[in-house]
């Protein structure tokens, strides 16, 4: 590449090899054919590409915080060292259906795969397929277990379900975000701590445990145990999946009870048949409820007019977070978005955000205070319980603003633990899914001992003819 640059003497772009949307081409012949309308000359060579990987593309925050974007080429498919320990046998965990990557433990060994793209189209499932077929053929490796996302529709979670009905081996569905939190708590080596940890597990979508999506998650884990402690305050989710592509859908739904405010930021941005449409579904009595932090800060976006198609994943979120950077005024002015009920109750920010609109403040300026109360709600939540330890997982903390606003609020008082080895957004998952179970695992082990203990206990009381009282604990499967 180097000598064709210096021959050439002219810039030069180089970018993947795919199609927008596609997974990356790594035959010549599929190359020849499928990119000879974007590419002037395709470089080609003698040795035949066996496990094709995509760049790898990492990012620093301004105090050094490494934020992993995308984990292939020369990170995956690599995990060291391996952190559990009760799980002693092959476990394949078939991770997310979003920024997919999968990840085998062969009982002493850990692997998680390189990224794989989203599983929407035929040739990324196809993708994904050879190269979990190829892992599993060159390590000899028979999974005795499955692990699967509980969403009832990813194309991954239905492989996973038909490899294991061929081959006889059990499944077990682990909820995506508490996948997100063993993560990054099994990154940190903090399985087995001996302090409780809030988890802030923020992204765009996951199907959550009352069957409503999630996405602005808080946990505790606390000896041995995960629950849901808090979240953001439920919204109306439109359409599905269609409201991830378009940001202007959020704004409708988070602006459903400021039905003013609703017709003078918003209309412009719909057709009147649009319009009228969507004013019947918004209203609708029974609706699918969302959480989710990623289509709050889509819905913040649109109304400051920032974006209203996504025409790549994140792309209202990622301009959202160029317009604050452009504010020279750095502070920690907020807009309050108060724990009521252990719910964030964002909709409690909007008349404040109003009103800076109304005074013409820059939207810069707006922009900024809105990532500064994500992070100060954060602050809410730890002050409310109140927790020393804190972790970071989800696709919202690939956001460089956001995660060094995190650290500056709070890193003096709190420990903070964010990803390292892996990206905090979906290719997490399948790693994730692996600590989840080996926390079942732990848990398991501690009831039987107990039992084994008040056994032993109860022959000795009765061996003395002493009496003994015995208190029950709390010990719950994830």
């Amino acid at each position: 590449m180097l000598l064709i640059a210096n021959e050439f003497g002219k810039p030069l772009i180089a970018t993947s090899g795919n199609i927008s949307g596609s997974p990356i081409i790594y035959k010549d012949d599929d190359a020849l054919q499928m990119l000879r309308e974007v590419a002037d000359h395709t470089l080609t060579y003698d040795r035949a590409i066996v496990a094709p990987q995509d760049d790898s593309v990492i990012q620093f925050t301004p105090s050094r915080q490494k934020i992993i974007l995308r984990r292939s080429r020369g990170l995956a498919p690599t995990y060291y060292p391996n952190p559990f320990k009760y799980v002693n046998e092959a476990v394949l965990a078939m991770g997310g259906e979003l920024k997919s990557s999968f990840a085998l433990l062969n009982h002493h060994n850990l692997y998680v795969s390189q990224f794989l793209g989203d599983q929407g189209s035929l040739e990324s499932q196809t993708a994904y397929t050879h190269t979990l077929d190829h892992m599993l053929e060159i390590l000899q490796v028979k999974p005795d277990r499955i692990l699967i996302d509980q969403h009832p529709g990813y194309f991954v979670s239905s492989l996973g379900i038909e490899k294991a009905a061929i081959e006889s081996i059990s499944v077990t569905s682990i909820q995506h975000h508490k996948a997100h939190f063993g993560a990054v708590l099994a990154e940190n080596n903090l399985l087995r701590t001996k302090e409780p940890v809030l988890g802030v597990i923020w992204d765009g979508t996951g199907y959550g445990d009352d069957d409503q999506i999630w996405g602005g998650e808080f946990f505790i884990y606390e000896d041995g145990e995960m629950d849901r402690l808090a979240h953001l305050d439920y919204y109306p989710q439109l359409l599905g999946d269609k409201m991830s592509s378009e940001p202007r859908l959020a704004a409708l739904s988070l602006l459903k009870n400021f039905p003013s405010k609703k017709d003078k930021l918003i209309q412009k941005h719909f057709s009147e048949k649009e319009w009228s449409y969507f004013e019947k579904e918004i209203h609708q009595p029974r609706q699918l409820l969302t959480s989710s932090t990623g289509r709050l800060i889509d819905g913040l976006a649109s109304m400051l007019g920032v974006c209203q198609f996504n025409t790549y994943e994140g792309e209202a979120a990622m301009k959202l977070e160029a317009l604050a950077a452009q504010n020279r005024h750095h502070s920690f002015e907020y807009y309050p978005i108060p724990l009521i009920n252990n719910r964030l109750k964002h909709d409690v920010m909007l008349p404040y955000i109003f009103e800076d609109l109304e005074k013409r403040l820059d939207t810069c300026a707006i922009a900024w205070k809105i990532f500064c109360s994500l992070a100060r709600c954060i602050e809410t939540v730890i002050d409310a319980f109140p927790f020393k330890q804190v972790a970071f997982s989800g696709g919202v903390f690939q956001n460089e603003l956001l995660t060094e606003l995190v650290i500056e609020l709070l890193s003096q008082k709190h420990e903070l633990y964010f990803h390292h080895q892996l990206s905090p957004n979906d290719e997490c998952i399948g790693f994730g899914q692996i600590a989840c179970y080996e926390i079942q695992k732990n848990q398991r082990q501690a009831i039987n001992n107990k039992q084994q203990r008040l056994a032993t206990m109860t022959l000795r009381r009765n061996d003395r003819n002493l009496p003994y009282n015995f208190a029950p604990s709390r010990l719950s499967g994830i």
